[in-house]
C-alpha cells in the first residue's frame, strides 16, 4: 500500500510478563493493518514480539510502555522498559537477521535506566 489511511499515535503499557506479547501483536496489527498490507503488518507484528521479549529477558520493572506512530512516512514503534543498572541487553547472533528481514531499521539500546527498543517500517509506492 502507498498511502496512510489516517496518522497518528497509540501508546499503551503492559504488564512485563511474556502472556502479554500477544497484546502488544494485536495492537501493532491492528494500528498498521489500514496503511499497510498483510504480509506488512505480519512482519511488524514479528518485530514487536522478538523486541518486547528482548526487553522481558532483562531484569527490571514489571512494565513494558509501547509507543506505535504511523504518518506519511510509515510505521514507527518505541519500546521502554525500566531495567536494573547491571542487566545485560543483549542481541543474540539471529536477532538482527530476523529483525533486518522485516524492518527497514531498528536500534536497541540503554537510555539511563531504560532499555530501548525502536523499529521502523517506510511505506513502499505500488
Amino acid at each position: 500500500m502507498s498511502s496512510v489511511a489516517d496518522s497518528g499515535t497509540v501508546e499503551l503499557s503492559v504488564p512485563a510478563r511474556t502472556e502479554y506479547l500477544q497484546l502488544l501483536r494485536l495492537n501493532v496489527a491492528g494500528f498498521a493493518a489500514s496503511s499497510f498490507g498483510v504480509d506488512e503488518v505480519e512482519d511488524l507484528k514479528i518485530a514487536v514480539e522478538e523486541l518486547a521479549a528482548l526487553l522481558l529477558r532483562c531484569e527490571g520493572g514489571d512494565r513494558i510502555d509501547l509507543r506505535l506512530t504511523i504518518d506519511g512516512r510509515g510505521f514507527s514503534a518505541t519500546g521502554r522498559r525500566r531495567v536494573s543498572a547491571d542487566a545485560a541487553l543483549e542481541l543474540d547472533d539471529f536477532l538482527p537477521t530476523v529483525l533486518d528481514a522485516v524492518v527497514d531499521g531498528f536500534d536497541v539500546a540503554r537510555d539511563g535506566q531504560d532499555a530501548v527498543f525502536q523499529f521502523e517500517k517506510r511505506l513502499r509506492d505500488d
